[in-house]
């Protein structure tokens, strides 16, 4: 093969590699993704969309319904670029401080889930909607989504429709927020 066939080949394997990136859901391989470099606290990509929130947000339940702590580098973005969790429960309403990226981390998110999980929350998604990009040029900056939910908050309640909303950074394609408005 002569060296413009080899650079034709290179090229055309980089934009293989490239497009099949995009399409691959966050974690899809059972890994931890990397945390990001944290140079821009939120996302900045238009093209986001909220879709990989559904992969996401069906593991996380399944793991937390499953009496499972989180793997929270797989889940959630890095804290710089992480925004709120909010759930109906006490404790539930975790948000981050952008003013202090470096005092902020997932810990108390990590023991508020973990702490669900034990309490036996058994939770499934019903319904999920991509609502794309959205809230450009603020920390809120992302692909965001819709969705309903099924299910309890502890061992002990009943069964109930939830909903809520939430978002993913485009940078890190991981949760950046979750809104549970009822479960």
């Amino acid at each position: 093969m002569h060296m413009f066939g080899r650079s034709v080949l290179a090229t055309t394997m980089v934009v293989a590699l490239l497009l099949t990136g995009c399409a691959v859901p966050p974690g899809a391989h059972g890994t931890a993704l990397p945390l990001g470099t944290g140079s821009m606290p939120f996302s900045q990509s238009p093209d986001c969309t909220g879709a990989a929130g559904q992969f996401l947000l069906t593991k996380l339940f399944a793991d937390l319904s499953a009496g499972n702590t989180p793997d929270m580098r797989y889940y959630f973005t890095d804290p710089a670029a992480f925004d709120k969790w909010a759930d109906p429960t006490p404790g539930g309403d975790i948000t981050s401080d952008p003013t202090d990226p470096l005092g902020f981390s997932l810990d108390g998110l990590r023991d508020h889930l973990a702490g669900l999980a034990r309490g036996g929350l058994s939770v499934r998604l019903m319904r999920f909607a991509d609502n794309g990009f959205q809230r450009a040029d603020t920390i809120d900056a992302g692909g965001w989504f819709d969705f309903d939910l099924y299910g309890r908050d502890s061992g002990s309640g009943a069964n109930v429709q939830g909903a809520g909303m939430g978002a993913v950074d485009c940078l890190s394609g991981r949760l950046k927020a979750v809104v549970i408005f009822s479960w």
